[in-house]
């Protein structure tokens, strides 16, 4: 019998638990902060401000790992940023208050933590190139799934029964106690980078490498093209999703979200960790996108919260093959030396694309209804979905793999 990479391979076990750890302590302080802009101001643009925050953190954060992601130790870099948020946090959780004065204060945090949270998430993607062997990619990504799973269980879960009673001084000092067993985790870990060759005078600057890298493969060229059309139409419905939470079941819905979501995008994650077959990548990544959008149907179109719970765990159960397909067609298809570049150009190129749509959105959510846009955004989402699930593209993921 097949023992499980996390027991076979104790530093991926390591790696993959620091993850789960950092991510859960993040994730749970959005949960608090979203709601507590949402139950205070009422306004879709400015909760959806802590997001654009985030997206333009993690942006900046994405583009500037690209010039070292591939000429330094990956794990000296996941420290180091674990190192930096750990101490962060630290200094925002004493003096909370001098933070929350104002909605530029909170902004201020969301916009570092997504930064470092930006860098460390390329860095991250690169690594599991460098710890697990190529047969095993599928179930490597497949269990990344799995710890963003249980993250989103936990945290939206605790979330869900504390909204109303919690301070963000509480969620500051949870997010910080859990960066802090990250960087220890890490710490104890050991592996070897793969580092690029020394690049020439006139390759300086690496994010524009990325982008040449990237141009030599047509379908990762595919996905990424597509990808910006989709998270451009998601960015709308996202900042319009915590008010139709709002609107069917307060705050307890919204927070609940969340576990709804990584229930279903565990059950698939698990079921996707027991496989190794690479050759079927392609369809797993095209059947996740679909899956996904099919739940975003029913969200948009709820008039009772167990039917936008019922969307919302669709979407994890599709979440689970979009998140393992992509990154594994990219690990497959690009070198280990180059790939950090390009998971920083894909990265930053999906935030630039968002960003605009998340104020553009929060402004018409505000006018029209949460329901009008996500409804509207439902029906288009058939044009990026189309892109990526027609007979030619699959045959040329399965072949090129």
């Amino acid at each position: 019998m097949r023992r499980n990479l996390l027991l076979e391979n104790k530093t991926f076990l390591k790696v993959w638990l620091a993850n789960l750890s950092a991510e859960f302590g993040g994730i749970f302080y959005e949960v608090i902060i979203v709601w507590y802009l949402v139950a205070t101001r009422d306004s879709a643009l400015i909760a959806g401000g802590v997001a654009i925050a985030s997206l333009l953190g993690r942006l900046l954060g994405s583009a500037l790992i690209s010039q070292k992601v591939d000429k330094l130790d990956t794990k000296k870099v996941m420290a180091t940023i674990d190192l930096i948020r750990t101490i962060g946090l630290l200094v925002v959780t004493i003096f909370v208050h001098f933070f929350t004065q104002n909605l530029l204060g909170l902004y201020g945090i969301s916009f570092v933590m997504a930064l470092l949270s930006g860098s460390y998430t390329v860095v991250r993607r690169k690594s599991i190139a460098e710890i697990v062997e190529k047969k095993n990619l599928v179930e490597a990504n497949a269990l990344e799934g799995v710890s963003a799973s249980v993250v989103r269980i936990l945290s939206w879960g605790l979330g869900a029964i504390l909204i109303n009673d919690l301070g963000l001084r509480f969620a500051l000092g949870l997010n910080t106690a859990f960066s802090f067993a990250s960087l220890a985790l890490i710490l104890c870990a050991s592996w070897t980078s793969i580092k690029s060759e020394v690049l020439e005078k006139t390759d300086k600057v690496r994010f524009l490498q990325g982008i040449k890298i990237i141009s030599k493969y047509p379908n990762i060229k595919r996905i990424i093209s597509a990808e910006l059309i989709y998270y451009l139409m998601m960015g709308f419905f996202w900042v319009a999703f915590p008010l139709k939470a709002g609107e069917l079941g307060g705050g307890t819905t919204y927070a609940l979200h969340g576990s709804i979501f990584g229930l279903g995008w565990l059950i698939t994650s698990l079921y996707l960790g027991s496989k190794k077959n690479i050759a079927k990548v392609g369809l797993m990544y095209a059947a996740g996108i679909v899956i996904y959008s099919l739940g975003n149907i029913f969200v948009a179109w709820a008039e009772f919260s167990w039917i936008f719970l019922l969307g919302v765990f669709i979407s994890g159960l599709g979440s689970a093959y979009w998140e393992t397909g992509k990154p594994t067609i990219f690990h497959t298809i690009i070198p280990t030396a180059d790939i950090g570049k390009v998971f920083s150009v894909f990265e930053s190129v999906i935030n630039i694309t968002s960003i605009p749509a998340f104020i553009i959105g929060g402004i018409l959510v505000d006018r029209l209804s949460a329901t009008a846009i996500m409804t509207i955004i439902a029906i288009l989402q058939i044009i990026p979905i189309a892109m990526i699930v027609t007979k030619k593209s699959l045959i040329d993921f399965q072949a090129d793999i």
